[in-house]
């Protein structure tokens, strides 16, 4: 019985590293794309220009 616990708690800790590591890997891979595509559409300095920004949110004031 003890071992059977012992075995599962073993896999439940090798399962989490997988599911870890699978989803740092999507992580990496999704901000890859989305820094990708946003520097083609607003150019490389486009998220430092307030134009892009949305105008119903007041950035300035949520940044102090």
């Amino acid at each position: 019985m003890l071992q059977e616990v012992v075995e599962l708690y073993e896999f439940d800790c090798w399962l989490r590293l997988l599911v870890m590591q699978a989803f740092d890997q999507i992580e990496v891979a999704a901000g890859a794309a989305i820094t990708y595509h946003v520097s083609h559409d607003l150019g490389p300095f486009g998220h430092a220009d307030s134009s892009n920004f949305d105008s119903r949110y007041n950035h300035h004031e949520s940044w102090r």
